[in-house]
């Protein structure tokens, strides 16, 4: 008897419409190389989950190079969680616990939990691999691939219906133009938007046009060039000024990290040695431009090796901002100090 094909993977709003309408997944993988779209999936999915339930009962956050043995995370996925109706856990940057644990988490989704839910984000899970397959099968796969800018308009105008607004048609390619394929910024720049247009339902060019120097594009893309310049002191300064708009500290942080997956992205094409234009395309920027000039020269500063102890830095300063009673603030001038200094 021939086997089911495998069920397609999920979008970003095709998530949400599943965790609307059916029945929980026991596991989710969330892939791709779109950090906004991977952090808007895990929230989602969080939601879903522990609805009211309190985290310190219920969740469990890890990252992949962290686990241990992995039969001791998997039974903790079978333990039902105290005043929850279901346990999650969380493994982040997940390739190294997918690759140590396979055999085990193979045989977990043979029989996986029905009072556990297990999310695992990694950049890529093949189809044609035996884990993909089996994953694929037992749960549900969320790929969050970037849009391409021909696609940014639309990803515009869904996205400021979560702010509850439209977007006219000019307003939308302005604003793609300005800001480019950063989903955290266009989000941010929508939140923005909303406010200023107040009680009308409809944000048009004219607006976009009256407050571009004040969106956070421009701020920002400051703090990210501060970081890649080594300069500590402009980077805290900056920092102050995204506070003071009311910024979160989750917001900059996934900045922070879409700015170091750009940088060593960039690097890495460097040490290949491919051109400027090359760089811009894969980037999803447009070849020339003050973005690209910016990314390659910050690129150039540090190695590949070093911008990915940048990265190990800011994963570990996320998970301490949602397991740890530091402060926000003070968890953010310390993160933008070290990799100042790495």
């Amino acid at each position: 008897m021939a086997k089911q094909p495998l069920p397609d993977d999920l979008t970003l709003d095709s998530l949400v419409q599943h965790l609307q309408r059916a029945q929980l997944s026991p596991v989710y993988a969330i892939i791709g190389e779109e950090p906004f779209a991977r952090s808007q999936a895990i929230q989602a999915i969080r939601q879903a989950v522990l609805k009211d339930s309190d985290p310190d009962l219920a969740l469990s956050q890890y990252l992949g190079n962290e686990v241990g043995d992995p039969r001791e995370l998997l039974d903790e996925l079978r333990t039902p969680a105290f005043l929850a109706p279901r346990r999650l856990v969380l493994v982040e940057d997940a390739a190294p616990f997918a690759a140590n644990a396979r055999d085990p988490l193979l045989a977990y989704l043979e029989r996986p939990s029905k009072t556990g839910t297990l999310v695992l984000v990694l950049e890529k899970l093949p189809k044609n691999e035996k884990l993909g397959i089996a994953l694929r099968r037992a749960g549900i796969v969320v790929a969050c691939d970037p849009p391409r800018e021909y696609e940014l308009p639309r990803w515009i105008n869904a996205r400021a219906r979560a702010h509850g607004k439209r977007v006219d048609a000019d307003a939308a390619k302005r604003l793609a133009d300005c800001v480019g394929v950063n989903l955290p910024i266009l989000d941010q720049s929508l939140a923005k938007l909303a406010l200023y247009v107040g009680s009308r339902d409809t944000i048009a060019q004219q607006d976009v046009e009256a407050i571009v120097e004040d969106l956070p594009v421009t701020t920002v893309f400051k703090l990210t060039d501060a970081v890649g310049s080594k300069e500590p002191g402009k980077a805290l300064r900056v920092l102050d000024a995204l506070l003071a708009q009311n910024s979160e500290p989750a917001y900059i942080l996934s900045m922070v990290r879409w700015a170091l997956e750009r940088l060593i992205n960039a690097r890495t094409l460097l040490d290949l040695r491919q051109p400027a234009d090359a760089i811009a395309k894969a980037l999803h920027l447009k070849p020339g431009n003050y973005a690209v000039e910016q990314t390659i020269k910050h690129a150039r500063n540090r190695t590949r090796r070093e911008l990915l102890r940048c990265f190990s830095l800011l994963l570990q300063a996320d998970l301490d901002s949602k397991t740890s009673a530091m402060d926000p603030r003070a968890a953010l001038e310390h993160l933008l100090i070290r990799l100042c200094k790495a």
